[in-house]
């Protein structure tokens, strides 16, 4: 087998470590929202190394296109644009992607944001905020989620997984709306795979903790660094990781679970 790079992210270093590399997922189409964003394009980047169709979808073109030309292997690799909160856009786009490769056997939604930059007390926060927000991370889960299906249940397989936040879980500060969503999505994910099980399609979550952004400060990375009980930063490699393994034949027998990628975080929410 061959190997490839993988990234680790120490502080402000990049450091590449040999992987094994498995065509596990080979002739599979992997359709992942959110394509432009660093656990986007990490998770892309995962599939493709191991012999996926990887569609990545998002509403700037451009960005999903510098997201295709970084990805460094043979697989198949393609854009299409969509937007995750226009029920035609995402009805349109999946039509598209299944008319060019007659299939469609996973879907990622990863496609989200959190109002980090005008977080605020819920009795402050704008409506138009808090309407974006629930738009993006919710509804847009719920829309693909409602769309996919029928170009899954026919093959009799298929999985889902629903990128979560731990946030979800237990709640933050100036973040309500943001951990109304994603709570959302827990339910979304829970209700879906009692429904679509006879179909043998899967549905899960994974919640990532603190990942910080590329351009986050030594300062910023050093706080992270300390803010779970592993007391290491957290990749988006590692995401991609766990939303492999549960699109894995591996975890064939998993669905309606939710698996937190977050140091252990959770297991006592720091305060920040």
């Amino acid at each position: 087998m061959r190997l490839f790079k993988e990234r680790i992210v120490l502080k402000q270093k990049t450091v590449y470590v040999e992987v094994e590399q498995r065509k596990r997922f080979a002739d599979y189409v992997i359709l992942i929202t959110g394509a432009s964003g660093s656990i986007g394009s990490a998770i892309a980047q995962r599939f493709a190394v191991e012999g996926a169709t990887v569609v990545l979808t998002g509403r700037n073109l451009s960005k999903l296109q510098d997201v295709k030309n970084q990805i460094s292997c043979s697989t198949q690799i393609d854009v299409c644009q969509m937007d995750v909160t226009d029920e035609a856009s995402v009805s349109n786009a999946m039509k598209t992607i299944s008319d060019k490769y007659g299939r469609i056997d996973m879907l990622i939604n990863n496609a989200g944001f959190s109002a980090r930059t005008v977080k605020q007390p819920l009795h402050l926060q704008t409506i138009d905020n808090i309407d974006n927000l629930l738009q993006t991370n919710l509804r847009g889960s719920i829309l693909t989620s409602r769309e996919v299906v029928q170009y899954m249940q026919n093959s009799k397989q298929g999985r889902i997984v629903n990128i979560a936040s731990i946030v979800g879980l237990q709640g933050k500060d100036k973040h309500a709306e943001y951990a109304a969503a994603k709570a959302g999505v827990f339910g979304l994910m829970k209700s879906q795979a009692i429904g679509v099980g006879k179909y043998g399609i899967t549905v899960n979550c994974v919640s990532p903790g603190l990942v910080p952004r590329e351009d986050a400060s030594e300062e910023k990375l050093a706080r992270f660094e300390h803010m779970n009980r592993l007391n290491s930063i957290c990749t988006p490699e590692d995401i991609a990781n766990a939303v492999a393994f549960l699109c894995s034949a591996e975890a064939r027998y998993v669905t309606g679970q939710n698996l937190c990628v977050d140091g252990g975080r959770s297991l006592g929410l720091y305060g920040d």
